[in-house]
């Protein structure tokens, strides 16, 4: 298999480009002004596994805040250099993260990314100190940014079972199960590398399970049950298997797209996944909205980009200021219908003169003064939409209402864009399932089942009734939109 590259025009403010125009750039020492700590709730909003988020998490706690001084083969200088050249790598490689496989592979690719071959045999420091110019320890005792404590080994397991990052902040777990030999649990502290059994005659500190010791946490620190977030379950999305592998170039000549982007730490093989099966969602998107597939790229106008600009919090996204589409390692599958919609939005602002915004946040209120018969037509009904379809009095609001006043949850799935776009995602799986196509890349995951039935009333797309008018609705805005 041949290399894929970058093709088309540019995209700009990748990450890869961000990290490599730090080098000459007037940087702090300080690793939060550098990197400040990911927001650890909207990477699980998104998507990543709750377990990928703590190891992630608990790396990062264990980074050090300045540089180290200078020792007598390195000097501050040579620290401060490697201090900043692994804030930039450990940052682009956390971005790119989707599994726990990912995880396991850190360590070799931060030593591949910063310079030192692995060799057998002991190390003089001064051949292998970027290694540990972001770890803790001192002199003899230097550790990598992935030594953990047995603190921090502790913590990587116990946060998942506590609801964390909704219920606690790290820094206030002092009890960890336990099991000893006569295999009860125990809530034990932790000093250096022991346990130690905490003594307390608040609870019975002997526990038959894991479970039951944990459950006795939880109601000792008074901890909340984390919300529920509704995800797709990208582990059970089905691929298509074209006969031929596609290339960027015919991605872009076929679809029109100005340029295709590539993370720099996906491989060839997750390239072509993302190339195949995006290049067959689009084909079945321009199938069902009854356009020849160039008018997927808007003119000429879309980017698209496949694990290259995730930054800390957002999953498939759309930028609406570059008017790029970036589908993520981790939850890009399933989210192009959305994302694409989000772009036909924009352009719809883009018509009127509203760069890098998006016309369901113009709306009602948005002039039509000397606005084309067509042009007119089509905001006149998505306006409709918008203060008909999607308003507090409907069911969808409703259930999407009940899911953003969770305590902690962010108020995206009652923006009035993001609840077009799933209503737009909604509209093309049911359109697949009438024709009888399969294609989980461009839409899954918006039936009333996907969720769990003691969930069902978080559901955040349009059921029932309210669905069909809303597929109608999507049905003639775009044939408004694209049709003669």
């Amino acid at each position: 298999m041949s290399r894929l590259d970058d093709t088309g025009a540019f995209l700009p403010f990748a990450k890869k480009h961000l990290v490599a125009g730090r080098e000459n750039g007037d940087l702090s020492t300080n690793l939060k002004e550098l990197w400040p700590e990911p927001d650890w709730q909207v990477l699980c909003d998104e998507g990543m596994p709750v377990d990928v988020c703590a190891h992630l998490a608990v790396y990062y706690s264990g980074l050090r805040n300045h540089p180290r001084p200078s020792q007598p083969s390195v000097t501050s200088e040579q620290w401060l250099e490697a201090f900043v050249q692994s804030v930039a790598v450990l940052k682009e490689l956390y971005d790119d993260v989707a599994d726990m496989a990912d995880v396991k592979r850190l360590p070799d690719l931060f030593r591949s990314r910063m310079g030192v071959p692995k060799t057998k045999g002991k190390q003089h420091i001064r051949d292998v100190y970027p290694l540990y110019a972001l770890g803790r320890g001192e002199n003899r005792t230097y550790k990598t940014p992935f030594a953990l404590t047995l603190r921090q080994s502790a913590l990587i397991k116990l946060l998942p079972s506590i609801g964390w990052p909704y219920t606690v902040s790290p820094n206030q777990v002092n009890l960890f199960p336990v099991s000893f030999d006569d295999g009860y649990y125990s809530l034990c502290t932790i000093q250096g590398r022991r346990y130690f059994l905490k003594d307390s005659e608040e609870f019975p500190n002997r526990f038959q399970s894991e479970h039951d010791a944990i459950e006795t946490l939880c109601e000792h620190m008074k901890l909340d049950r984390s919300p529920y977030v509704p995800r797709k379950k990208i582990e059970e999305i089905r691929n298509v298997k074209l006969g031929y592998d596609v290339t960027p170039q015919q991605f872009i000549d076929t679809f029109k797209f100005r340029g295709v982007q590539f993370g720099n730490s996906m491989p060839d093989r997750e390239r072509q996944l993302f190339l195949n099966n995006s290049y067959y969602a689009f084909k079945v998107l321009a199938h069902l909205l009854n356009i020849p597939g160039s008018w997927i790229g808007l003119g000429g106008q879309l980017g698209i980009a496949f694990g290259a600009r995730g930054q800390g919090g957002a999953s498939a996204h759309y930028e609406a200021d570059l008017n790029i589409i970036n589908l993520t390692r981790r939850s890009g599958p399933g989210s192009i219908s959305h994302e694409w919609f989000h772009a036909v939005d924009a352009l719809l602002a883009r018509t009127r003169g509203f760069e890098g915004r998006l016309v369901s946040e113009l709306l009602p209120e948005m002039s039509l003064k000397d606005a084309p018969h067509k042009y007119r037509e089509n905001i006149n009904l998505l306006t409709g939409i918008v203060t008909k379809q999607l308003s507090p009095s409907t069911k969808y609001y409703k259930r999407s209402q009940n899911l953003a006043s969770q305590k902690g949850v962010k108020k995206y799935w009652i923006d009035s864009g993001e609840m077009l776009a799933r209503a737009f995602e909604s509209f093309i799986q049911d359109a697949m399932s009438q024709k009888e196509i399969v294609c989980d890349w461009l839409a899954m995951g918006t039936q009333l089942n996907d969720e769990p039935e003691e969930h069902q009333d978080k559901n955040p797309y349009p059921q029932g009734d309210e669905r069909k008018h809303l597929n109608h609705s999507m049905a003639k805005l775009m044939q408004g939109m694209w049709g003669k």
